[in-house]
């Protein structure tokens, strides 16, 4: 079925894109967080809050677009319908036979 692996590409897209997004801002943390360090004379501290800080936004951000697209997928599937010819699932969950 072509749409089964459509919510394996999703993930791939998603892990990708969090991946560049990563990469982008831990390189401006360390960037930033060197250059402020260098200025105040705190070597290494702003360097490590920075980094740190920055580490656990992309972590939440990540786990949050994970559990949105995880939920998606979900109700996506939901509404295909499984049953057999003939049977439709009403609103509540049950299933009824046209005959």
């Amino acid at each position: 079925m072509p749409g089964q692996n459509g919510g394996n590409w999703a993930y791939v897209n998603l892990f990708l894109a969090h991946g560049l997004t990563a990469a982008v801002t831990v390189y401006l943390a360390v960037r930033g967080g060197a250059w402020m360090d260098q200025r105040l004379g705190t070597s290494p501290w702003l360097l490590l809050v920075a980094v740190v800080l920055v580490i656990a936004a992309n972590l939440h951000l990540l786990i949050k677009d994970v559990l949105a697209e995880a939920e998606r997928q979900e109700r996506a599937s939901r509404g295909r319908g499984r049953g057999a010819p003939g049977q439709t699932r009403k609103a509540d969950g049950r299933e009824e036979v046209e005959e």
